[in-house]
């Protein structure tokens, strides 16, 4: 078998139409045909079923189980393509949600800089959930990223670093400051501004407003903390961040809530299970989770 009959199998599968596979991959209908027929003489299954009146295809049960192993097989051989591009001692491809990056990850920095590694490292920015996406398809090497849940994903390595509450943002003068203890349901009838859905925020905010059974109104979303920040200065509403996103210098009042099993945001470093560690990697990985060598 080769790969290119796979992946022609593979969008057939997907699109059930040989007309489009064609165009998708810029070849002649009967080359796909032909691939077709290979790969069912090769197994010695039919795996597809022509419909000529309607010029579709549907999958047979060997189809549907061939479909499956193939879509592993061709995930497989993007990774090791990946993996091979990426064994270079210089490109450290890393993930850093912007809200870990701002107080977290910087306690860091002497020590990859004192070992050589701060240049090596490619950063790419972006929601946890988002990177943790990218982490599964070979996108990235490393990532930090957020949770409010264990991070237990086939194929990944994920080491629990810190633990942090969730806190409401308010302006600095705001009248909240004289409240205490607060807890959600206080501040359930305020406005929020909140962190797009590729953050774990919402997952967070979400649970809290269903264990006090309310249904706080966002009026807006966005992957920008800062504008967060600045928003909630201007009074427009409160906002909702995990502690690390928070400065001394913020000016803002940020209030730490008192209900009982609240979700907290998790900090992990994350790596593929099954890709080859080099030294450079392997050492940001021991620095982001403490370790020390001699």
């Amino acid at each position: 078998m080769n790969t290119r009959d796979l992946e022609y199998f593979a969008a057939l599968a997907q699109q059930r139409n040989f007309t489009l596979v064609a165009k998708k991959f810029q070849v002649t209908q009967p080359t796909i045909t032909l691939a077709i027929k290979r790969l069912e003489n090769q197994t010695n299954q039919q795996l597809v079923i022509r419909d000529q009146s309607h010029h579709s295809i549907a999958l047979t049960a060997a189809g549907h189980i061939f479909a499956n192993h193939i879509a592993v097989i061709l995930n497989e051989l993007a990774q090791t393509k990946q993996d091979l591009a990426a064994i270079q001692p210089t490109k450290i491809r890393f993930g850093l949600p912007p809200i870990i990056g701002i107080n977290y990850f910087p306690q860091f920095t002497p020590a990859l800089a004192a070992a050589n590694l701060l240049t090596s490292i490619t950063t790419t920015e972006g929601g946890s959930a988002d990177l943790l996406e990218k982490l599964k398809r070979g996108d990235i090497d490393i990532a930090l990223l957020g949770s409010i849940d264990p991070i237990d994903h086939p194929g990944i390595t994920a080491k629990l670093l810190a633990r942090q509450p969730f806190e409401i943002i308010a302006p600095g003068n705001s009248h909240w400051a004289a409240q205490t203890p607060i807890y959600f349901k206080d501040v359930a009838r305020e406005p929020f501004i909140m962190l797009a859905s590729g953050f774990v925020h919402p997952q967070a905010f979400a649970r809290l407003a269903e264990a006090s059974q309310t249904s706080p109104e966002i009026v807006y979303h966005t992957g920008d903390i800062n504008l967060i920040k600045n928003m909630v200065q201007q009074g427009v509403g409160l906002g909702f961040l995990a502690q690390t996103a928070m400065h001394k210098n913020d000016n803002l009042l940020a209030i730490t809530l008192a209900d009982a099993d609240q979700p907290h945001f998790n900090i992990y470093v994350a790596y593929r299970a099954n890709q080859v560690l080099t030294p450079e990697k392997q050492r940001v990985i021991e620095i982001l989770s403490g370790q020390r060598t001699n």
